[in-house]
């Protein structure tokens, strides 16, 4: 009789530890598991804030140059021998007021026998300070703080007098809009003009 206690005894302890030890791996595949899970997390985020940041800088490139080809459009259909307001490249880079804007300009250029020209040593620079996304019904808007200096002289082609002209420098706000994929300069407003070449308030 008490060897059979014995025995009962024994294998109630092992089975007790039996148990005891898939508990204990049971737990532990638990902290595993989650272990896994936050690695998963922490490293799944800044993959995405990465991706975000690459994704708005290359639109930031992307308004820039833009940017940057549509002023230089502006200065060729302004330019001699005869500025020209039917030239296909206005369209491409400019929409809405600011398309309406330049071909009224170049009308009024070519009605009075005028032109724009720039010094070869010109100072004419655009720098863009800041880039602002938006979101218009439905349509992509990009707000542009821009210090300009502008050289550019208009002259009477036929005399070669100079009508107006001088270095100066001119605090924007514009907007460009991106149209069938591409960003186009739509409006300006002029927030200040000085005289020469000076430094511009930083997001004006």
């Amino acid at each position: 009789m008490r060897q059979r206690m014995v025995i009962v005894k024994v294998l109630f302890i092992a089975v007790a530890l039996a148990v005891g030890l898939t508990a204990l791996s049971a737990c532990g595949g638990g902290d595993d598991d989650d272990a896994a899970d936050e690695d998963s997390s922490t490293t799944s985020a800044p993959e995405s804030t990465t991706t975000t940041a690459d994704a708005t800088a290359a639109k930031e490139t992307a308004v820039r140059e833009a940017r940057q080809a549509a002023d230089d459009v502006w200065k060729a259909v302004t330019a001699p021998p005869e500025p020209n307001p039917e030239d296909p490249t206005i369209a491409e880079h400019y929409v809405g007021p600011m398309f309406d804007r330049l071909t009224e300009t170049i009308r009024g250029l070519r009605a009075n026998g005028w032109a724009i020209r720039y010094p070869e040593d010109s100072q004419a620079r655009l720098d863009i300070q800041s880039i602002r996304f938006s979101e218009d019904d439905g349509e992509e808007v990009a707000f542009l703080e821009v210090c300009g200096v502008d050289d550019g002289e208009r002259f009477d082609m036929a005399s070669g007098d100079v009508l107006e002209g001088g270095v100066r420098t001119l605090q924007l706000t514009e907007a460009m809009r991106k149209v069938d994929g591409e960003w186009k300069l739509a409006e300006r407003r002029q927030n200040d003009y000085q005289e020469g070449v000076v430094e511009c308030a930083a997001g004006q």
